[in-house]
């Protein structure tokens, strides 16, 4: 498997009648969402390959439709993120020299107040056309994504991430976090930042479920979500698991089920590692760090103590297990 598409259409040919993403109580199989990245993609082709196409969304199934249409009809998708003020898409469209945004009707008037003219699409979920019109000639591109990073406190740039790049970051996420197709993925990550859109790539690359969520701060829906679908992963920032720990007494009963909790985005204290420790009984809790050109590169994998572990040292009573993986830039 050389690209995204590859891996994803491999999932299709394996489990075309099984679910592969759920929104908001909306679920597409794996061929039903084929289907769709087909359409869209066979309407892009009229722009020069390689070209910069943007997705202006929140969380949802047209996200991943519109991504991976991007990628099929050989272009290079360009995530912005939905909090951004309309100064800074502006200049992110500016600096990609994007042809092309797809968007949502709730989002629309935000992209038409900016002084940059390029081709809109309005995607709406409801609209959705299945049929499937003539496959055109498609050539796929070794650029898959652009998404903007700062570092830390620097001005953001622009970081194209390859396809080579993402296939070998997607192997390491799966053999590291042992993610099967029988996996159900709840995902309250945007799409739009590289830990979000890694759990898609997970997801779509062993064929698992991935239950998407569009709003992060209400801890309950999160929480009804991972009960309802009997979820076996959970993918969250530090900030968000404090809330979860702080709002609710009886949280324990709704991760009975987790084998995984996966977090990064900044350091997570300690009480909190021997809060889920506990709580997780059949699984564990892993962080990861890495640049945004080499995204998990290494894993922590905080084990109770007293479990096997191959590498690490006790710390505040956690075991803790690193994992190292070699860089591709």
């Amino acid at each position: 498997m050389n690209t995204i598409i590859d891996f994803f259409r491999n999932s299709v040919k394996n489990f075309p009648d099984k679910i592969a993403v759920i929104f908001e109580e909306s679920e597409i199989s794996y061929k039903q969402l084929d289907n769709l990245v087909n359409s869209l993609s066979n309407s892009l082709t009229h722009l020069e390959k390689a070209s910069i196409v943007s997705i202006y969304l929140e969380n949802s199934t047209d996200f991943v439709v519109s991504y991976l249409a991007i990628l099929d009809a050989g272009m290079i998708a360009h995530l912005i993120p939905t909090n951004l003020r309309k100064e800074k898409i502006q200049k992110q469209l500016e600096i990609s020299q994007s042809k092309l945004v797809i968007t949502s009707k709730s989002m629309i008037n935000k992209i038409n107040s900016i002084s940059y003219n390029c081709e809109k699409i309005i995607f709406v979920e409801s609209n959705y056309n299945e049929t499937h019109p003539n496959e055109a000639i498609k050539i796929h591109n070794e650029n898959a994504y652009l998404i903007f990073t700062s570092g830390t406190t620097a001005e953001p740039k622009g970081v194209i991430i390859t396809q080579s790049n993402t296939i070998f970051t997607t192997k390491n996420i799966v053999n590291v976090l042992k993610y099967t197709e029988s996996d159900v993925n709840v995902l309250p990550l945007p799409l739009s930042h590289s830990f979000g859109l890694g759990c898609l790539h997970a997801s779509l690359f062993v064929g698992s479920t991935l239950v998407l969520i569009k709003n992060a701060t209400n801890t309950m829906n999160i929480l009804k979500e991972i009960k309802q679908y009997n979820a076996t992963t959970f993918a969250a920032i530090p900030l968000t698991l404090n809330k979860i720990l702080k709002e609710h007494d009886d949280y324990s009963n709704y991760f009975r089920n987790l084998r995984l909790i996966i977090t990064n985005s900044t350091s997570i204290p300690i009480k909190t590692v021997e809060k889920y420790r506990d709580i997780l009984k059949n699984g564990f809790l892993a962080t990861y760090y890495g640049l945004t050109e080499a995204s998990r590169s290494t894993f922590m994998i905080f084990d109770k103590l007293g479990r096997e572990t191959s590498v690490g040292k006790p710390y505040n009573g956690v075991m803790i297990k690193i994992q190292n993986e070699s860089l591709i830039l």
